[in-house]
């Protein structure tokens, strides 16, 4: 049941705070107004001898806000951030965190857990959201506990709960101001009220994801002065569109999802716009979103309108009962957690939740949060106001004022000429926020569609995203463009030379899998590829042209099933050649076999899979057949016996036998082994990526093995490391035997050059 406390101030007092937080246990408040001193009364609470009271926002804003303001503060306040000078504990009585932060000095934070009391987890509605695009705050209830200890009393408060979260205290306000809210539908209307508005020398914000909407704001000289408030992304977009003229002192406040929590705006009299389109992800929010981004005109809004376009056709839903068809994948034993993470299970992905204990054995359970907000999203989908969200607009005192607008959303269509002299405008707002610097690249997400034409779509589609990111790269003129660059462009122009790079690959590729799996058993495989080798080519052209290569993470289990894993070494490296690239691939000598003897303590011999490894396959093939089969008519004793000799007759050693057969032979699932083995590959390709990350164009895993891409440094010393307390892991070239290597690619280019 909610506990009801009553506040009749406008801000909380330090004793109704107090009342929130119950000893050693966790508790949900939903404190109804924005800008009601929560978090400022919590951070002037007398705290307990000798102990640390601790609070945590999700986002940055929040920190630097209130950091603003430390010296209000009777407590002595440590602001932990990426940007933050504050280093250590040591002299305050209250440390203040960004989330991520937050679980980065978990094992710090843990060391003074015994001296942690109180726990403030601010803005907890958001925390929530964005565990969608953040994975590190998912769990992040359970990852708070965990860290402070159970001694700690946490709260988690926001004036915005979501839809389906479950609330323990309410704060009734009485001094709440009540709030019209004028709903609209057409954004070119919209858009003239608040030019009116400026023209009449008011003070307007506007909340908009949409570069777009802000576009439409440009004046006669094709410039938007405005406060700007918005992320890095949302600015890469504006600066091809107008001239960005950035002033704080603006009449006009321009506010993306980033400050929609966690800053003030002083405008008197303010008029306040905010616009969203449920049909585009990017500017789909939440109600809690809507009520917190109105709120932050701190002297209150003249006037309040939602310019929200619905959707044209309703939303596709996965499930027919998202609870139940969640529990039961959860349930289903047919297959393993890590099975459950292929891609093929991708729609329940959001709604479970994957760990790994120390051990490196996973486990899988519900993400209640990830499911409230899916229901709570088909609902808001639904045209506003629906009658579910009544309590939440009653208890704040919101009515809703219907403008009959047609839906009406807006267009822009900027020529690449303008967008250069765009550019070119606002190169000192580029250099000023890094816009485009060492940390902008290429983008490599797979851009495959199905049922499409894919003759020459994707060739052309990512030779666009790549002469996006040069012009941009470009912005004042200057930029020198890298040899990479220069023949990653040439390919994607060239469609000669583009499918002449293709051909050479599946020529390559088609030939590996025939020798490895025979003509018949390969033509699957060998298909396959021919329908995907256009965009695979392409994905690895954008990617190595990029200054540091990288490849986005695809990871099931242990194994990140990245693109590298698709095609073999050799296809890589006509690929990197034909741009001008070296790779070098520094594999596992026999890992799994490797890492089973590693765990007996012992090494593995040489030459253990036989002469010209005769016996590998052979061998690889039972580590994936010797577990126990009820199912069979042969007793388990006959089972075990015959299993031991058939390990006998492999080679392998009798510790290593008993070992398999002591912790594998009975298994919960024919995966374990293979979890299990994965795992301390992980941990060994982990440490490996980052000793040889040294004077190269970057690193990318490929299961078992590591691709370093114009290597400059003798890696050999790799070598000598031990792992598991046993050396042996890596047979790695020395300096002379890579150059004698690299006199062999200079052919290969030259071959494909001619």
């Amino acid at each position: 049941m909610t506990k009801i406390i009553e506040n009749t101030a406008r801000y909380l007092s330090s004793e109704i705070i107090q009342e929130c937080f119950i000893e050693a246990k966790t508790t949900i408040v939903d404190k109804q107004v924005c800008g009601n001193g929560f978090s400022t009364a919590f951070l002037n609470l007398p705290v307990t001898k000798n102990k640390v009271n601790i609070i945590i926002a999700p986002n940055k804003a929040v920190l630097i806000e209130k950091q603003k303001k430390h010296r209000d503060f009777k407590n002595r306040v440590k602001f932990f951030y990426a940007e933050s000078l504050d280093d250590d504990f040591n002299g305050a009585d209250v440390l203040f965190f960004v989330a991520d932060s937050f679980l980065l000095r978990a094992n710090s934070i843990r060391n003074i857990a015994y001296k942690i009391d109180k726990v403030l987890i601010d803005e907890d509605h958001s925390t929530e959201q964005q565990t969608s695009f953040r994975y590190k705050l998912v769990d992040f209830q359970n990852k708070v506990e965990d860290i402070a200890g159970s001694g700690a009393s946490i709260v988690k408060v926001t004036a915005t709960p979501n839809h389906f979260a479950k609330v323990d205290i309410k704060i009734n306000n009485t001094l709440i101001e009540p709030i019209v809210i004028n709903h609209s539908s057409d954004r070119a209307e919209a858009l003239k009220r608040i030019k009116t508005n400026l023209d009449n020398k008011e003070n307007v914000v506007v909340f908009t994801n949409s570069a777009t909407t802000i576009y439409h704001l440009r004046n006669y000289k094709n410039e938007v002065e405005a406060n700007f408030i918005i992320g890095k992304n949302l600015k890469r977009n504006l600066v091809e569109l107008a001239t960005i003229i950035e002033n704080e002192d603006s009449s006009l406040s321009i506010v993306s999802s980033r400050g929609f929590e966690g800053f003030d705006i002083d405008y008197i009299d303010a008029n306040v716009y905010f616009f969203e389109d449920r049909s585009n992800d990017y500017e789909a929010f939440y109600i809690s979103n809507l009520y917190q981004a109105v709120n932050r005109t701190r002297n209150g809004a003249k006037y309040i309108e939602y310019c929200r376009q619905e959707l044209s056709n309703k939303r596709a839903d996965k499930f027919k009962n998202i609870d139940i068809e969640v529990n039961e994948f959860i349930a289903n034993d047919k297959l393993t957690v890590e099975q459950k993470q292929k891609t093929e299970y991708k729609r329940f992905h959001k709604y479970v939740i994957f760990n790994q204990d120390s051990n490196g054995v996973f486990s899988i359970k519900k993400n209640e949060v990830g499911i409230n907000l899916y229901k709570e999203r088909f609902i808001y989908d639904r045209p506003f106001p629906q009658n579910e969200f009544d309590t939440f607009l009653n208890d704040r005192k919101i009515s809703v004022n219907r403008i009959n607008e047609v839906n009406n959303r807006l267009s822009k269509k900027v020529k690449v000429k303008q967008k250069v002299k765009n550019l070119l405008s606002n190169k000192n707002l580029i250099k000023k926020h890094r816009l485009f610097d060492e940390d902008y690249r290429i983008n490599v997400l797979d851009g495959k569609k199905r049922g499409v034409d894919i003759k020459d779509q994707y060739r052309v589609m990512y030779l666009k995203r790549l002469e996006d990111y040069l012009r941009r790269k470009n912005y004042d003129g200057d930029y020198i463009i890298t040899e990479r660059e220069s023949k990653a462009l040439e390919l994607l122009k060239n469609s000669k030379m583009f499918y002449k790079l293709v051909s050479k690959v599946t020529k390559e590729y088609d030939t590996r899998s025939i020798n490895k799996y025979g003509i018949k058993g390969s033509e699957k495989y060998r298909v396959e590829f021919k329908i995907e080798n256009i965009n695979t080519v392409a994905l690895f052209i954008l990617s190595f042209a990029n200054r540091i290569i990288y490849l986005p993470s695809k990871w099931i289990g242990n194994r990140d099933y990245n693109l590298s894993v698709k095609v073999g070494v050799k296809e890589i490296e006509i690929i990197a050649n034909s741009l001008g690239i070296d790779v070098l691939e520094i594999d596992v000598k026999n890992c799994y076999v490797r890492i089973i003897y590693a765990l007996c303590g012992k090494e593995l011999p040489d030459n253990f899979y036989g002469e010209n490894k005769k016996n590998k396959v052979a061998i690889n093939v039972y580590l994936n057949n010797f577990f126990y089969d009820s199912k069979k008519k042969k007793p388990k004793k006959e089972q075990k016996y015959k299993a031991r000799a058939k390990f006998k007759k492999l080679g392998f050693d009798d510790d290593v036998i008993i070992y398999l057969m002591d912790n594998f032979f009975e298994c919960k699932s024919r995966g374990d082994l293979f979890n299990r083995l994965s795992f301390y590959e992980k941990r060994l390709i982990s440490i490996t990526k980052d000793s040889c990350d040294i004077n190269n164009s970057g690193i990318i895993r490929r299961h078992d093995s590591i691709l370093v891409f114009d290597n400059n440094f003798d890696l050999s010393f790799i070598n000598s490391h031990t792992y598991l307390d046993i050396s042996g892991w890596f047979n790695v070239m020395n300096e002379d035997e890579i150059k004698a290597k690299k006199g062999v690619l200079e052919n290969v280019k030259m071959e494909f050059n001619t």
